[in-house]
């Protein structure tokens, strides 16, 4: 299996933006989106230069996303 991408949370956003997710707050570093179809809510902390940590991404795929690595994947490498 292979290892997950180095991304900061403005690359996850404009991901997470072509795949039907909005804006839908922010505070401070954190951001929440919203999925209007299922009202699914996920916070990606948007810290400038900073790139997410593997675990952290993992989780929000996870848990937030509910979503296979793979199919990550797959979303990943058609819209980066």
């Amino acid at each position: 299996m292979p290892k997950l991408p180095l991304l900061t949370g403005p690359e996850l956003r404009s991901i997470l933006l072509k795949v039907g997710f909005v804006d839908d707050r922010q505070k401070g570093p954190h951001l929440r989106m919203r999925r209007e179809r299922d009202d699914k809510v996920v916070t990606i902390p948007m810290h400038p230069g900073r790139d997410l940590d593997r675990g952290l991404l993992r989780d929000i795929i996870k848990e937030d996303l509910e979503w296979t690595r793979d199919y990550f994947m797959k979303v990943y490498n058609k819209y980066r």
